[in-house]
């Protein structure tokens, strides 16, 4: 189990902010996986950038040899969320979408621990 790093009154607030910006709102489960990321220290926003960047549970090992021991995600772009729908839907179109989010192949982001895709996946509710 992960050490806490902000207290859940905190964590929720965070996330709590977060919906009340991008204007949505959550379902409680998601909350909770987002709040719990916060809680420890794995999940940040960039109010800057408009971004959130998740610590990986384990560093993921890219095809040139590489680590990579967290990813940010940003607002798809319409013309990169058309290109990956036309590919089907489940794991293959969310694969497609980090990829076109993160820079990283998506042959390789298939390969995160499923916990970390979920939550990656779950971000971009604030962004529809």
């Amino acid at each position: 189990m992960e050490k806490e790093k902000i207290c859940r009154e905190a964590a929720e607030e965070e996330v709590k902010g977060w919906e009340s910006n991008f204007d949505v709102i959550l379902s409680p489960e998601i909350s909770s996986r987002l709040t719990r990321a916060v809680m420890t220290g794995r999940l940040t926003f960039d109010e800057v950038k408009v971004s959130f960047t998740l610590k990986l549970r384990r560093p993921l090992e890219m095809e040139s040899g590489g680590t990579v021991d967290s990813l940010t995600i940003r607002e798809p772009r319409t013309a990169e969320r058309q290109k990956v729908g036309k590919k089907g839907g489940g794991v293959e179109m969310m694969s497609g979408l980090l990829s076109a989010v993160t820079g990283h192949p998506a042959s390789v982001l298939r390969r995160l621990p499923l916990k970390d895709f979920m939550i990656l996946g779950e971000l971009f509710s604030f962004f529809t």
